[in-house]
């Protein structure tokens, strides 16, 4: 908790107009990475939420916070670790998103053997997904 809390206040400086201490991808993945040694359905939620706030941090101007398929691959493990019912569907989005990006022209994020791999994990740890 105390992380994400400096991870916003980070970002609360950049849109204050202090780029000095604006955070990146390795700023993010460091918070993903802890959400992803825990395997249930809130750690999904705060990941699909932190790659949502990178994009918007993206967005407003921060070239350094963009994603890229490290970051979506470890989105990925964290749903598909969690076993949650929905875990296929939400990783085949993420997935789908990563190969529209990819199409459009965006670089770095292209998906990998370990995103499918991890989608495929999604789907089968859960018997009853589609």
């Amino acid at each position: 908790r105390k992380a994400e809390d400096i991870l916003t206040e980070m970002e609360n400086a950049y849109f204050d107009g202090n780029r000095c201490i604006s955070p990146d991808k390795i700023s993010y993945t460091s918070i993903l990475a802890a959400w992803a040694q825990i395997c249930n359905k809130q750690a999904v939620e705060k990941a699909e939420m932190i790659l949502e706030r990178m994009h918007i941090m993206y967005s407003k101007g921060n070239r350094h916070a963009k994603p890229d398929a490290v970051t979506y691959n470890t989105v990925l493990n964290i749903i598909a670790n969690s076993r949650a019912f929905d875990a296929g569907a939400r990783s085949l989005k993420i997935l789908s998103s990563m190969e529209q990006l990819h199409e459009l022209g965006a670089n770095g994020v292209k998906p990998t053997l370990v995103s499918y791999n991890a989608v495929m994990k999604a789907f089968s740890n859960n018997p009853y997904s589609d």
